[in-house]
Order: structure tokens, then sequence, then C-alpha cells
């Protein structure tokens, strides 16, 4: 993020109080991953993500929150939809999926609705 300031609103810190600051900030705002609103989160799921055009490691990160949160919501099938292209995200997404234990198969969704262009993945 870029930003322009005058230099005159400009305030130098020392790394003591670089550290402070940091730690009452870390206080006063509680952790997102600290809460669970399993109503809220349930609410805003959609049972597809949408990969096309990402890159291989976006893809690779956002799959695992996916996956995670999709176990942790009880939610029994999930899709990838990833689009047919060189096969780098097909085969990042499903590698993923096959090492998870909550994962009961994998499989590409019907020719009708995607066909290779999307993984379908059933969890236990």
């Amino acid at each position: 993020m870029k930003t322009i300031v005058k230099v005159n609103q400009l305030e130098k810190l020392t790394r003591s109080e670089i550290r402070e600051r940091e730690k009452e900030s870390a206080r006063r705002a509680p952790a997102q991953h600290a809460t669970l609103d399993i109503t809220g989160r349930m609410s805003g799921f959609n049972t597809t993500l949408d990969l096309r055009g990402e890159r291989a490691e976006d893809a690779l990160n956002r799959i695992m929150a996916y996956v995670d949160d999709a176990v942790m919501l009880g939610v029994p099938e999930i899709k990838i939809l990833h689009g047919r292209g060189n096969g780098i995200l097909r085969q990042i997404a499903r590698d993923y999926l096959h090492k998870v234990r909550e994962v009961a198969s994998v499989a590409d969704e019907h020719a009708d609705r995607g066909g290779d262009g999307v993984t379908i993945a059933v969890l236990k």
C-alpha cells in the first residue's frame, strides 16, 4: 500500500515504541481466527470455490483454508472450479485433496456441468 503524507505529519519511533504499539494493538483487537461464529460462517459459505486465473501457490492456500472451513462446518460435498487450461490448478487441487483424511472421494463433475474443469470432493 502506498500513501502520500506531508513530512511534518511523520513521527519517528524507536524500536521499543514500535513493539509497545504492536502489543497494544494486538491486545485491543481480538484475533480473527479466535472467534467462531459458526452460524455466520455457515450462512456465508459457498460450496463452490472458484480458482480460475489464480496462481498455483495462492490457489493452494485458498484450497487449504476452504477445505478446513468445509470440514469444520460439516459440509458433505464441495466443488472446486479450476477450469481446464494446462491442468496445473486441477493437479494441485487433487493432490492436496488426496492427502486430506477427511476427504472420502475426489472426482470430475458431470460433463454437462463442467467435466474435468471442476473437481468434486465428498467429505466424510
